[in-house]
């Protein structure tokens, strides 16, 4: 396949903004209760001008009516039995359009809220992907799936057009550019769930190595914000949170290092260990520390962005190599690709400890198409 110089661009911008919680201990915010406080909005998406690549949204729900579909100048059409809104290849989908159809969806039209995701290894097709309620303290092993309204799911749709507007088959959709910029490294913790027919894949799009990855999903936490990992106030033992293997055991001794002069302990291996957060805080002095080094904790597995982006050949042509995986093709019954994309912010992640309300992050989305 050779890469053809016209190319569509979609892009995705979004803000998130994290504010101070009423009443909650100055300076520090434990994840579990970004709910309130992490908004996103969408400065919209735009295709290039190209005879290549259009995007679309799958609407079988109606999310948006014939009255927004003229309104925002798109086009409805059915594809292998599915509503398809396409956006304009020069102007995309407005703000106002991705706003009105994530309004009228069960997803977030403008909160994100860390959760916390499952998914078996990466090479696991055939596994389930959830999304869980994050922790509150003292539930060390419930599994709520998160609601839905703290996540952003959009159903991707692409086609590609020949010279004669006519829909070309087998093509590839890649995936070229992942822009995302944030304030201090809470984009560190944003993630995309990718599912099409032949992958289902966890990508990190701030991470632009050629590399593999992983979010650990359990550990000691200070769910409260009093300086102290969480315990059982009726035993005194330490609480482990999250999804691990082998028997959980604390030590027969209490711990009996005053608060004020015992150290911060990072036992979750956080690299952030210039000020308490969430993962790294001090053993309270009364309690039986919890062996957790004997637990072997599971993980969300992800692509980092540099390892779905392809690789080039010596002829500029698109291949999958040493880096690279099709996000989709138009192998479709109607020549169309399809790709479902799941933007949410994981809790598990060691930059979700921030201290300064503020923070804002942008995502840009590059797609492009690969013609034989």
């Amino acid at each position: 396949m050779r890469f053809d110089k016209k190319l569509a661009l979609a892009t995705l911008f979004s803000s998130l903004t994290i504010v101070a919680i009423a009443g909650a201990t100055v300076g520090t915010l434990s994840w579990y209760a970004y709910s309130k406080n992490v908004t996103m909005s969408y400065q919209g998406t735009s295709v290039s001008t190209s005879l290549l690549l259009r995007l679309g949204l799958v609407d079988d729900q109606h999310y948006l009516s014939d009255e927004d579909i003229e309104s925002f100048r798109l086009v409805k059409e059915t594809c292998d039995g599915h509503t398809i809104v396409w956006s304009d290849s020069a102007t995309g989908f407005s703000q106002e359009a991705l706003r009105t159809y994530l309004g009228n969806s069960p997803y977030s039209v403008d909160k994100l809220a860390p959760v916390s995701s499952h998914s078996r290894a990466l090479s696991d097709n055939t596994s389930n992907f959830f999304l869980y309620r994050a922790p509150e303290k003292g539930e060390t092993s419930t599994k709520v799936l998160a609601n839905t309204k703290n996540y952003v799911k959009l159903p991707f749709a692409f086609k590609v057009l020949g010279n004669d507007n006519s829909k070309v088959a087998d093509q590839d959709i890649w995936l070229t550019d992942a822009n995302l910029e944030a304030e201090r490294n809470i984009d560190k913790a944003i993630r995309i769930f990718i599912e099409n027919d032949d992958h289902k894949f966890i990508m990190n799009p701030s991470d632009h190595e050629n590399r593999d990855g992983a979010t650990k999903m359990g550990g000691l936490l200070d769910l409260d914000s009093d300086g102290t990992y969480d315990y059982n106030p009726r035993n005194r033992k330490e609480l482990v949170y999250g999804e691990y293997t082998g028997a959980l055991t604390h030590k027969s001794t209490e711990y009996g290092v005053p608060f004020d002069s015992a150290p911060m302990v990072n036992v979750n291996g956080t690299p952030y260990t210039d000020e308490m957060s969430t993962f790294y805080a001090k053993h309270y002095e009364h309690v039986f520390e919890a062996n957790y080094n004997n637990l072997t904790y599971k993980t969300a597995e992800y692509h980092a962005f540099g390892k779905v982006k392809p690789s080039l050949d010596g002829d500029g042509n698109f291949v999958v190599g040493d880096s690279g995986i099709v996000l989709a093709r138009t192998d479709s019954e109607d020549k169309v690709a399809y790709a479902n994309f799941t933007i949410y912010l994981e809790g598990w992640d060691f930059a979700v400890i921030d201290k300064i309300s503020g923070y804002q992050f942008s995502l840009g989305l590059e797609f492009n198409v690969n013609r034989i």
